[in-house]
């Protein structure tokens, strides 16, 4: 069964599947002006994209404030959100930080698949002959990029894996 694309606009949707719309996308997209495989995707190809992104953003993030609507899809809107300046969000919108996030993670995920394992995962160390190397576990990289937590985080908190703990019986 496909997944429809249905943009949340801010009025607490029960099937929305995406914070931005296509044309909102490629608008954001187009101001990078090295980025060329987008416009190559289809528009199917790029819903599914925006999809992705948005399930990443709401599972990697703890947004502040509260779901606007507790039978909404989405974590957006919400309420009790104030932007830089101090002025709440509305709770009938979705703000124009979390459209370009959306879009921003999208593209990412068009060039990368940054949400695989890495390719060391398992090791702690690798030898070869004389040849020894140590991998350091601590330098993962985040599913979400840089450029993306930068846009997201005054409004939030990354969520960042903690590992986990083994627990049995004596």
């Amino acid at each position: 069964m496909a997944i429809s694309f249905v943009v949340e606009d801010g009025t607490g949707k029960t099937n929305s599947t995406s914070y931005t719309s296509l044309a909102t996308a490629s608008d954001f997209v187009a101001l990078n002006k090295h980025e060329t495989d987008w416009s190559g995707l289809t528009d199917g190809q790029k819903e599914n994209l925006l999809m992705r992104a948005t399930l990443i953003l709401d599972d990697n993030m703890s947004w502040y404030g509260d779901m606007a609507d507790s039978k909404q899809a989405l974590q957006w809107p919400r309420l009790g959100v104030f932007d830089k300046s101090g002025t709440e969000i509305s709770s009938s919108t979705i703000p124009t930080f979390l459209k370009y996030a959306t879009a921003e993670l999208a593209r990412m995920f068009n060039k990368e698949d940054r949400d695989l394992d890495p390719d060391t995962k398992g090791f702690s160390s690798l030898s070869v002959r004389s040849l020894s190397m140590n991998i350091d576990k601590s330098d993962r990289r985040h599913v979400l990029p840089e450029s993306v937590i930068r846009q997201v985080a005054f409004y939030g908190r990354v969520k960042r894996a903690t590992g986990t703990i083994r627990l049995g019986r004596t």
